[in-house]
């Protein structure tokens, strides 16, 4: 599995379509999840492609956002959360979380909700 922003790509490989960069990654990898900032989330496999909505938020900083959007869904999947949908909404918050403050760490209060819910 991949997981890259759109921005990500361009970078690396000059290609801003999801499809294209999919095919790019395929080889490699059979599931790419490709993030856009506040357009929809994308999850690519050789099933197809499901798509996901982000909810839009005040944002302060970016900075830390992909990292914590990753740890959001390793967590979900340890924790067992075994459909993409609840995987990539435990990412989303992560990553949402960092974004609506300074600081590349999700907040104080977020690791307590997780803490009751899930350790």
């Amino acid at each position: 599995m991949v997981r890259g922003s759109t921005e990500d790509f361009e970078y690396l490989f000059g290609l801003k379509d999801g499809e294209a960069v999919y095919d790019r990654v395929r080889p490699l990898c059979q599931t790419l999840i490709l993030t856009d900032g506040s357009r929809p989330i994308r999850v690519f496999t050789p099933c197809g492609c499901a798509v996901f909505p982000v909810e839009a938020i005040d944002t302060v900083s970016t900075v830390g956002a992909g990292d914590n959007f990753n740890a959001g869904y390793i967590f979900a999947k340890i924790q067992g959360l075994d459909t993409p949908a609840s995987r990539i909404a435990m990412a989303q918050r992560w990553s949402q979380d960092v974004c609506r403050q300074i600081g590349n760490n999700i907040s104080d209060e977020l690791v307590e909700s997780i803490r009751k819910v899930y350790l």
